[in-house]
């Protein structure tokens, strides 16, 4: 039987509605990716105000010009001269946007109501579009620098998930993105991995336009996907058979590259580059650096094992080693949530469970690593790949970046009126946010990655 609530009564409508004193957001709002962007950012009006940034790099000492010759002969030569190698390299500024939207009525509604709200509805909007920006950023931040965020092993179209398609992303050391970046109602598009037009799916009406993410499983690897049509309908999918290593991108791209040739990853798209490009050791290029030699990332591979503290020791000792003992002091781990569990139960095995009055076992707050003189302290994110494991010195990134901030009309305003297709305006209010950023690496052997491991 069910319950009659009160406004089933005559007059039950009448009475007044309490609203909370809050508005619950349902994502995730905590990214220590930006203690980490805020350690880099370079306070500079000059870099950001500017379209691209310069600086040099030395990567020869021309240390054959150095050695012991035989002095005791005599007339003996000097040494032949080696001058060193140094080159000027530019990075080039990215535009990170958003589009607030919101109806012209409601927001003039909630202005002259007499009750206070929490948020009237343009804030609301603002603050979560600024939440999804720094999103984005956090995904950005790991990753190579052309906006995959997943490439496609295999599909299941299946009813049993409402006519939805069941991707199972590509999951190998080397494989580009992962579920981490897709963000729950999202609008992808999937590409050739040439950058061309990915294969067509079968849908029950209208013409495919993009897909939605309805659901993600960190464990399985997969995303679940719903077609939405050139409408703006979403509708079902009963035959989608895309081959292997087609890449997944936001619909917001507006640049796809060949995913099998990229030329340089600082500028084959409008996208700033990430740790996964700048502690590259593949030869890459990242804004005419090549990732090789002296200019390559230290990256430790752990061959596919489970993940262990040596594999920690030994990657940040090679990072040391090559950058230089004591130059850099380490002070943070980036990791997976799944590797930092991995790894705590490692340390802890059969000591999780304690006797009220023992505080020495468990974990309580974060743990650390320590490394010689350094202590590493953990951090886990969602958006670290599940096989990577970063360690970045503070002087060794450059996060060039304006704030985020409305683009305001001449007239100073920055909220218009959204123009209509027949050159009116719409009920609609928009807002636009806009920031100017790059990444830039000072010196990529620093980094320290340990890659390739299993969080079993």
């Amino acid at each position: 039987m069910a319950v009659s609530e009160v406004t089933a009564l005559t007059h039950g409508e009448a009475l007044k509605i309490f609203f909370t004193d809050g508005v619950f957001v349902q994502v995730n709002e905590a990214f220590e990716d930006f203690k980490l962007l805020k350690r880099f950012k370079v306070d500079s009006a000059a870099s950001v105000g500017s379209r691209q940034i310069n600086w040099e790099i030395v990567s020869d000492l021309g240390i054959g010009a150095v050695g012991f010759p035989n002095v005791g002969r005599s007339g003996s030569d000097f040494i032949a001269a080696q001058q060193s190698s140094s080159s000027e390299k530019t990075a080039y500024l990215r535009e990170l946007q958003a589009t607030v939207e919101v109806e012209e009525g409601l927001v003039s509604r909630a202005l002259k109501s007499r009750e206070q709200r929490y948020f009237e509805p343009l804030e609301l909007e603002a603050k979560l579009k600024r939440l999804g920006m720094m999103k984005r950023l956090a995904f950005a931040l790991y990753q190579g620098g052309i906006g995959v965020i997943g490439e496609i092993s295999s599909v299941n179209v299946n009813s049993a998930v409402a006519n939805q398609a069941v991707v199972t992303l590509q999951q190998t050391d080397t494989d580009i993105g992962f579920v981490g970046g897709f963000e729950l109602n999202d609008r992808v598009v999937h590409k050739a991995a040439a950058g061309t037009a990915g294969t067509a799916p079968t849908i029950s009406a209208g013409t495919f336009d993009y897909w939605l993410v309805k659901n993600k499983d960190r464990d399985a690897g997969t995303v679940t996907l719903a077609p939405v049509n050139t409408l703006g309908t979403t509708v079902n999918v009963s035959a989608w058979a895309p081959a292997a290593g087609e890449a997944i991108y936001p619909d917001s791209q507006g640049t796809f590259p060949n995913t099998g040739s990229v030329t340089d990853w600082g500028t084959e798209t409008d996208n700033i580059v990430g740790l996964e490009s700048w502690s590259a050791d593949d030869s890459r290029t990242v804004f005419g650096v090549a990732m090789t030699g002296a200019t390559k990332g230290s990256r430790y591979s752990a061959s596919g094992s489970p993940i262990d503290p040596k594999h920690l020791q030994r990657g940040i000792s090679r990072a040391k080693n090559t950058a230089g003992e004591g130059l850099y002091k380490y002070s943070m781990l980036q990791m997976a949530p799944e590797t930092e569990d991995a790894l705590i139960e490692g340390r802890e095995a059969d000591r999780y469970f304690a006797s009220v009055g023992d505080k020495s076992r468990g974990i309580s707050g974060r743990f650390s690593y320590r490394h010689r003189g350094d202590a590493l302290e953990v951090y886990s994110s969602e958006y670290v790949p599940s096989k990577r494991i970063y360690s970045v010195p503070q002087d060794v990134l450059q996060f060039h970046s304006t704030d985020i901030e409305p683009i305001k009309a001449q007239n100073g305003d920055i909220l218009h009126l959204k123009p209509s297709a027949n050159g009116g305006h719409v009920n609609m209010f928009d807002m636009y946010l806009r920031g100017f950023m790059q990444i830039v690496c000072v010196k990529p052997s620093a980094i320290m990655c340990v890659h390739d491991f299993l969080n079993s």
